[in-house]
């Protein structure tokens, strides 16, 4: 279970933002006065579930404003509601996913540097 509070305490489990990135949760307290503290039973489950609806652009059609986007607290249980029904098995395929994704674009990262210095090697050798 999942719920906003209006002020950070050491109860607080995560933040979801409320302005700009609206609904993407992040463990460390944003910069500005600009998120929701979350407490939960559950935080690392909880905080998998609201990365996926961030990702998912599960906000993104309460976003108001056109110059700095912002969700309401209202929209922002709404959406919250629907992240309590997604199944635990659906969110640990996500994040088996994720991890092998992450893991393919290391590797990625490491063939590009060395097909890098294999052409710096031939164009000035």
């Amino acid at each position: 279970m999942m719920q906003i509070v209006s002020n950070h305490s050491l109860k607080t489990s995560f933040f979801i933002k409320n302005i700009d990135n609206c609904g993407e949760p992040s463990w460390d307290t944003p910069s500005k006065n600009t998120f929701f503290c979350i407490i939960s039973e559950n935080p690392e489950l909880d905080f998998l579930k609201v990365s996926t609806a961030y990702h998912s652009g599960a906000f993104d059609i309460f976003k108001q404003g056109q110059n700095q986007s912002f969700v309401t607290r209202a929209n922002m249980i709404e959406v919250l509601k629907f992240c309590m029904k997604i199944d635990k098995k659906k969110i640990h395929t996500l994040v088996r996913l994720q991890k092998v994704i992450d893991k393919n674009e290391t590797r990625l990262a490491n063939i590009t540097k060395l097909l890098t210095l294999h052409q710096h090697l031939i164009l000035f050798k």
